[in-house]
Parts: C-alpha cells; sequence; structure tokens
C-alpha cells in the first residue's frame, strides 16, 4: 500500500538534468569505476540541449522548439562547469577527454571575437552525440540486450520530452563565457539523481589512509607532482594541441620546482605578448614546441589589449600555490 511520504513525493514536479542508471553501467573510468564525475557533467550538457517548447497561448499548440544557448553549439569553460559542480578545472577537464573519448560529445576550441573587440583563443564548445546517447540510455544494463518495445518506448517518453525551462540569466563573464547560464540546475539535479552519485562517489572515494597508494600517476609521467605540474601548464596553455607529446617533453625536462614556477610565470608572459595574441593566435607554437624551445626564457613585448592584464603573474604565485600543496599532501598536512 502507498504510504503518504510516497504520495507527497510523487505530487512533485521535478525537473532539469536528468541521470539515467544506465549511464553508470556504461560510463567508466579508467579504473573501471562509474565515471560519477563524467555523468554529472553529461545530464547537464544534455539539459542544455533539450529544447524550449513555445506554444500558442490561447489553443495551446505547439508553435517551435527554440535552443537554449546564444551559438550554434553549448559554449563552456572549465571553470564554469568546476565552480558549478565544485570540482577542480583538473576533474573537469579529464572527465570531458573521457566523455569525448567514449564518443559521447565532441569538444571545439575556436578563436574568437567578443562584441566588445575581446579576442578569445581556445574557447570551448560542447556537442553532444546523440546516436551514442540514445545507445548507452536505452540499452539493458545487466543483459546488454534492448529493452523490449513497450519499456523503451516508455523511457522515451520520460527521458526525452523538451524542457519548458529556458535561462533568463546574462552571460556569466567571470568565467569568460557567452552563453545563457543558470543557477537552478545543480539544486534540481541534486534532489532527483543524490542517491544515484552519492552511491558512485562512495564507490570509488579512497579513505585517507589508502590515499597515497591507490593514487598513481599516468603514463608517462614518473610521479604525481610531475604529473600535476604539467596539468597545471596544460590547463593554462592557449594552443591545446598535441598533448601526448606535450607530456613527454614535461617528462624530458623534468623540471623542478623552481624551474616550474618559471614556467608558469612565463607563459603568462607570452599570453599577454603582442605576438601571442596577433590574429586571433595564430602564431602561438605548439606547447610541446613551446616547451623544447625554452620558451619561458624569452622576453617578449606586452600587450595592453591581453584579457590577462589584470592579473600579475610576473610573481608566478598560481606555480607557488601548486608547490606549496604539493609540499603540504607530502607531509601529510594537505586538505
Amino acid at each position: 500500500m502507498v504510504n503518504k511520504v510516497v504520495l507527497e513525493i510523487g505530487q512533485m514536479n521535478f525537473q532539469g538534468n536528468i541521470v539515467p542508471m544506465s549511464w553508470f553501467e556504461h560510463i567508466k573510468t579508467e579504473a573501471g569505476k562509474p565515471d560519477s564525475i563524467g555523468i554529472l557533467i553529461l545530464s547537464d550538457i544534455v539539459y542544455w540541449y533539450r529544447p524550449t517548447i513555445v506554444r500558442d497561448e490561447a489553443t495551446g499548440k505547439i508553435l517551435k522548439y527554440e535552443k537554449k544557448f546564444k551559438a550554434d553549439k553549448l559554449q563552456k569553460s572549465y571553470e564554469q562547469i568546476a565552480e558549478q559542480f565544485g570540482y577542480s578545472k583538473t576533474q573537469v577537464r579529464r572527465a570531458l577527454r573521457r566523455l569525448e573519448a567514449q564518443g559521447l560529445i565532441t569538444l571545439e576550441f575556436r578563436n574568437i571575437t567578443t562584441s566588445g573587440g575581446l579576442k578569445l583563443t581556445n574557447v570551448m564548445y560542447i556537442e553532444p552525440v546523440p546516436a551514442k546517447i540514445t545507445e548507452i540510455t536505452y540499452t539493458n544494463m545487466f543483459s546488454g540486450q534492448a529493452e523490449n518495445a513497450q519499456e523503451s518506448t516508455h523511457l522515451l517518453t520520460n527521458l526525452s520530452r523538451p524542457s519548458r525551462q529556458k535561462s533568463t540569466h546574462p552571460p556569466n563573464k567571470n568565467v569568460e563565457t557567452y552563453t545563457e547560464t543558470t543557477t537552478e540546475i545543480t539544486t534540481e539535479n541534486t534532489l532527483l539523481n543524490t542517491y544515484a552519485l552519492e552511491s558512485a562517489c562512495d564507490s570509488t572515494r579512497a579513505s585517507p589512509n589508502d590515499h597515497d597508494k591507490q593514487e598513481k600517476p599516468r603514463k608517462p609521467f614518473r610521479s604525481l607532482k610531475q604529473q600535476q605540474m604539467f596539468d597545471t601548464f596544460w590547463e593554462k596553455y592557449p594552443k591545446k594541441r598535441s598533448e601526448g607529446q606535450a607530456e613527454r617533453t614535461w617528462v624530458k625536462i623534468n623540471p623542478n620546482e623552481e624551474t616550474f614556477a618559471h614556467i608558469i610565470a612565463g607563459l603568462e608572459n607570452a599570453k599577454r605578448s603582442k605576438e601571442w595574441n596577433r590574429d586571433g593566435g595564430q602564431y602561438i607554437p605548439h606547447p610541446s614546441t613551446w616547451l623544447n624551445a625554452k620558451g619561458w626564457k624569452d622576453e617578449l613585448p606586452v600587450t595592453r589589449d591581453s584579457p590577462t592584464t589584470e592579473k600579475d603573474y610576473n610573481s608566478g604565485r598560481d606555480a607557488l600555490t601548486l608547490i606549496k600543496q604539493m609540499r603540504e599532501k607530502e607531509a601529510g598536512t594537505w586538505k
């Protein structure tokens, strides 16, 4: 018999992000665990691509469908996604790469000019792959076979109903995004999928005592510190090309803490230079080329038009902060 709580929950009209349980079976990390970060991010991407219905007020007839975002594709930055869900930029970047490798999304990086004339390089645009998402959503997670026709139809009705919501918030310029965004997505999603996400997180969360044993550097890095240094460099480098070659070059250079700080400071100075900002970043070298040439030692004229002029990069504060965290982690005092 249905109790009072079940009836009360049944009367709630949940809206927002949807996370099919089959995704936890199909979207996995390299360790074979459910990729809870990737799943949550994918659910948000799918939300933005669910159309908004425009109806005739008198008849209720559907007039048209509209997209929630302004450009031809959804434009978001690592910083925006990280801030929205409480992850680091590195976690977000890796999760997006895993989703891309599984064919669930495509990532495109463009050089754009804003309405104010500001030139931005490597602005990220995300697009889901409907065929692949359909495959992992409507496949039985236990048998690997398609659900029967009745169940598939029921799922299609529930999961693909177009959203009636449309963001009215202005672009979040703090993270250099020009997509309409909303702060309601996080709260909507957590109400609907708390149990599923908590279960996935618990299955992959290491205890403090086991942390050092379980966490290992990915290839070709020889240590976690070396990997973390490279990830910081890669996040900041404006032209993301040939990452594997850049990783191998980084291992070859094997910078210590002092050299790492110089690399980050030199990189940020280069990003402010006239040469790197000319023609939308056309003359920015590939990361491995810049590292091999020890580009951080170059002295380049700086332009006042660069979007990074408000930051003091000469001090290498970001690099020194990361170094401090690494030392605290090694000493067992890092939180």
